[in-house]
């Protein structure tokens, strides 16, 4: 049942938009019933849904889908094509796809994880090697986005 969730709700991503009439008169509630049963399989730890939700890559996006959530629109308001980047097509959406998963990771590692556990308040050695594994990380994923624009332009 989840994996025809999963392939309508496959569906509806690449034959609709905003302006199918379909979405009005019905589609909607067919998109949320199939999301339900993709839910719904994903929940159950023996279903195949469940066992590729649970591989490390997705585990680690949803552990910071929040950041995700968060830092995407200042990533993708202050990278627009030929204004702030000259860059554009698949080069540019690499590079914010690298810097807006890059600042997720950070504000899920420094900010996130230390509230959780009660320890907000860091030494200030422990701030220092905060600060640069942050710069590192960031650099990392600057680097891997323009090594990838100019590969691909």
């Amino acid at each position: 049942m989840g994996v025809i969730g999963a392939a309508t709700v496959g569906w509806f991503l690449l034959k609709t938009d905003d302006l199918s009439p379909f979405l009005y008169r019905g589609g909607f509630f067919l998109c949320a019933a199939a999301t339900v049963l993709v839910v719904v399989a994903a929940a159950h730890p023996r279903t195949r849904l469940s066992h590729l939700f649970s591989a490390r890559p997705l585990r680690w996006l949803g552990e910071r889908s929040y950041g995700v959530y968060l830092w995407h629109w200042p990533v993708f308001v202050i990278t627009r094509p030929e204004l702030d980047v000259p860059i554009d097509g698949v080069p540019l959406f690499v590079l914010r796809i690298g810097l807006t998963l890059g600042l997720a990771d950070l504000s899920y590692r420094f900010v996130e994880v230390p509230i959780r556990r009660g320890r907000a308040r860091a030494t200030s050695s422990a701030r220092r090697r905060g600060w640069r594994r942050a710069i590192t990380a960031v650099a990392t994923a600057t680097v891997l986005g323009a090594t990838g624009a100019l590969v691909a332009s």
